[in-house]
């Protein structure tokens, strides 16, 4: 506070006030300062806050998305792996009555093994697709529950 003395040594006291008023000020607008750019960060934390939030509703509905989808292979797989049992099992119940009839029909023989051929290499095939679509469907629900782990 150099200068500030008065006649007999001591400091002015409306110099001391002056200064006191100027350096309060000062400290004033610094800190008005602070609370405004805060308030800014605020805002903007809130408005983060708020799309954050929107991006998680919508992952979790594309989440119940994908389960439900995931819930509608399993069952179709689960159908497919009936179906398939079924077809064996109607194929071997027919590899049977094939062969007895070969054992009543012998004229017939030669004519029903090659319809037998036939049908065994078509059942064959249809297997192999079978087989195919279910490994497909499988490669696909491992696709998904990875995706789904990853959320």
């Amino acid at each position: 506070w150099g200068g500030l003395m008065g006649n007999n040594g001591e400091q002015d006291p409306e110099e001391i006030l002056r200064g006191f008023s100027k350096k309060f000020r000062e400290k004033e607008d610094k800190y008005k300062a602070v609370i405004e750019k805060l308030s800014r960060l605020n805002q903007e934390l809130v408005l983060a806050k708020n799309k954050n939030t929107m991006q998680i509703e919508t992952l979790r509905k594309e989440m119940v998305r994908m389960e439900g989808a995931l819930d509608q292979k399993m069952k179709q797989l689960e159908r497919a792996k009936v179906e398939n049992k079924e077809h064996i099992a109607r194929q071997a119940q027919l590899k049977i009555r094939h062969a007895d009839q070969l054992k009543h029909k012998e004229k017939q023989a030669a004519a029903v093994s090659e319809r037998n051929e036939k049908e065994r290499a078509n059942r064959r095939a249809q297997i192999v697709k079978l087989m195919e679509d279910i490994n497909i469907k499988s490669s696909t629900i491992a696709e998904l529950e990875g995706k789904v782990q990853g959320l």
